[in-house]
């Protein structure tokens, strides 16, 4: 007979106060791509979106690397991985939040053919067939 351990009341106002400040952070964002106007035109930190490829690069394989050593009952190696990833992470962040407070939401010209191959499963791509049999149901 296996017993499940419900979660401690203790946890509660962790998980509450993670939701929040998730639901801050999004209408934030939010705010700041769609309604707030860009604050510089210049080309002075035109380094950001690269800035920020690399860092969500390095997060993403912190995250691979600690699945490894989890996987190998490395526990200490694992946490630091972790840690390490929650870092590049919150960097990415405020440097995407920098990028768009400086320069506003850029907009990409692009054609049909191009975002049949970087978004198929986009419903504003109609020319692929499946979303339209979808869409027609």
């Amino acid at each position: 007979m296996t017993t499940t351990v419900a979660p401690s009341s203790s946890t509660r106002p962790a998980i509450a106060a993670i939701l929040v400040i998730s639901a801050a952070a999004t209408l934030f964002l939010f705010w700041l791509i769609y309604v707030h106007p860009a604050a510089a035109l210049s080309t002075q930190y035109a380094f950001l979106p690269a800035l920020n490829a690399i860092l969500n690069g390095l997060s993403a394989t912190a995250l691979l690397i600690g699945y490894t050593f989890i996987r190998s009952h490395r526990v200490q190696a694992h946490r630091a991985a972790m840690i390490t990833a929650f870092i590049f992470s919150t960097l990415f962040l405020v440097s995407y939040i920098v990028h768009h407070a400086l320069h506003g939401d850029v907009r990409y010209p692009t054609t049909r053919l191009c975002a049949w191959f970087i978004c198929p499963c986009s419903p504003a791509t109609s020319s692929w067939p499946l979303w339209r049999y979808l869409l027609s149901s």
